[in-house]
C-alpha cells in the first residue's frame, strides 16, 4: 500500500500557522484478500446489510483533519481517494491547544493546523457517500457531555450512520490546565462521561446523576442513525 501526499506549494516561512494546500498524487491498494472467515463489516456496511470487501484486514486513514489536510479541499481529495482505493475509514485527531513551545509529551509544534473533528468531518461526510468517519480519538474528558453527544449525533445524521466515535481520558497536562479541568481524575470523568452521553442518546426519558454530570427532565434530538448508539473506540 502507498499513499504518498505532495504539497502543491512550498510553505509559507512568513507564517508558520498557514495551511498548505495538499494534493493526493497516489493512492494504491493490492486486491483486498477474499474473507476466509467471518466477513468484516464497516458501520456503514452494517446498516446497509452488506458483507465487508476487506476480509479480516483494515485500512484506515489518520489525520484527516490537520496539518495540510486541515486545508478543506485537501482532506477532501484525500478522503475521496481513500474511498475509491478502498479504505474503511478516515480519522481525525484532537487537541483544542498545544504547549508553546512543544513541551514533552506534547507531540505536535504549536503553530501544527488542526481543524475541529466535528466540523472536519461533517464537511468530508458531505463529500463521500460510504466510508467511516472515525474521531481517532475525542478527549473526553475536556468536553461537555451533553455538548458533545448533539456534535457527534448530528455528525452520524448527516452521514447517514458513518461515525465512528473514537474516545480517550488524554495525557497532555499542559492542554487540561490552559482548559481549567482537572487532570488526575480524567479517568474517572471519561468514563461517566461517556456514561451520560449513551444515556442522552438510548433512553426514552434521558436521566443521569453521576459526580459532576446530573441531568433530567431534558431530551436531545436528532439522535443518531445507529442504534443504539455509533460504534465505539476506545484510545
Amino acid at each position: 500500500m502507498t499513499m504518498p501526499l505532495r504539497s502543491t506549494s512550498e510553505p509559507s516561512r512568513a507564517s508558520p500557522n498557514a495551511v498548505e494546500p495538499c494534493t493526493v498524487s497516489k493512492i494504491r491498494v493490492g486486491s483486498p484478500p477474499r474473507a476466509t472467515g467471518a466477513a468484516y463489516e464497516t458501520g456503514s456496511q452494517q446498516a446497509r446489510g452488506e458483507s465487508g470487501i476487506m476480509g479480516g484486514m483494515r485500512f484506515g486513514l489518520f489525520g484527516i483533519n490537520n496539518g495540510a489536510l486541515a486545508d478543506p479541499d485537501s482532506s477532501v481529495r484525500a478522503a475521496q481517494a481513500a474511498e475509491a482505493a478502498g479504505f474503511d475509514s478516515v480519522w481525525t485527531g484532537e487537541h483544542v491547544v498545544l504547549p508553546d513551545p512543544q513541551a514533552p509529551p506534547s507531540p505536535a509544534p504549536p503553530h501544527l493546523p488542526m481543524l475541529d473533528p466535528a466540523v472536519a468531518l461533517a464537511y468530508i461526510a458531505a463529500h463521500t457517500s460510504s466510508i467511516a468517519l472515525a474521531t481517532g480519538i475525542i478527549i473526553l474528558p475536556q468536553r461537555n457531555p451533553l455538548v458533545l453527544a448533539k456534535e457527534m449525533a448530528s455528525v452520524d445524521v448527516v452521514s447517514k450512520g458513518r461515525l465512528w466515535f473514537g474516545y480517550a481520558a488524554g495525557y497532555l497536562h499542559q492542554e487540561f490546565a490552559a482548559l481549567g479541568i482537572p487532570f488526575d481524575d480524567r479517568g474517572a470523568r471519561c468514563d461517566e462521561y461517556l456514561d451520560a452521553m449513551l444515556e442522552l442518546w438510548g433512553s426514552e426519558s434521558p436521566t443521569f446523576a453521576g459526580e459532576t454530570v446530573r441531568f433530567s427532565g431534558i431530551d436531545a434530538h436528532p439522535r443518531p442513525v445507529q442504534r443504539p448508539h455509533p460504534r465505539l473506540i476506545v484510545g
